[in-house]
């Protein structure tokens, strides 16, 4: 958040007859996360579908396993050892629990595809059945920070959107009309 941070708070839904509501919200920190702290980020409850979809002796095709994670993705951050200042991130972290965090590598070992932004959207979207993995999608957003010698003041903003089943492998699934391939980018000063 604001100022910048990784914090993490966990938030327990309680019985409670003296509120209104008929409950409160009681909130524990978690332990610090290993990403570096940021604003402008986005985060996205998202099922991810094993490969190994069915139980050795299982029969019924509903039976895939998934697990939930938390991902947090992007956002303007801190800087990292041989940086030039704070800027914004194309890095996408995930967690079962709030406590444990890993880095979301892609297959190719290099950056994700995506520019790095700040203040950009995400979702988890189901298309298909209900047996058809989720995707997840972000949209929009920005780059604030430095770019090598040049220091970028405005927001210059993206209208690309992109999707992973995994948060690793991304595909990119629009372009500007009329706009050069991949040049998606505007500078604007009303971010």
């Amino acid at each position: 958040g604001s100022p910048l941070s990784n914090d993490v708070w966990a938030g327990t839904l309680t019985e409670d007859k003296t509120k209104d509501v008929g409950c409160r919200l009681v909130w524990e920190q978690m332990p610090e996360a290993p990403w570096t702290p940021r604003a402008g980020f986005c985060v996205v409850d998202h099922q991810l579908r094993q490969e190994d979809y069915l139980a050795e002796n299982s029969t019924e095709a509903d039976s895939a396993l998934t697990t939930e994670y938390m991902y947090v993705i992007g956002g303007l951050a801190h800087p990292l050892p041989g940086d030039d200042g704070t800027r914004s991130r194309n890095d996408v972290w995930r967690s079962v629990n709030g406590t444990y965090w890993e880095q979301v590598l892609p297959q190719s070992g290099k950056a994700m595809p995506w520019g790095a932004r700040s203040f950009h959207s995400c979702a988890t979207l189901q298309i298909g059945n209900s047996t058809a993995t989720p995707r997840i999608y972000i949209t929009g957003g920005g780059y604030m920070g430095r770019k090598g010698n040049n220091e970028v003041y405005d927001l210059e903003a993206y209208t690309d959107a992109w999707w992973s089943y995994d948060g690793s492998d991304w595909a990119r699934i629009n372009y500007e009309e009329g706009s050069i391939h991949k040049s998606n980018l505007f500078s604007t000063n009303e971010w």
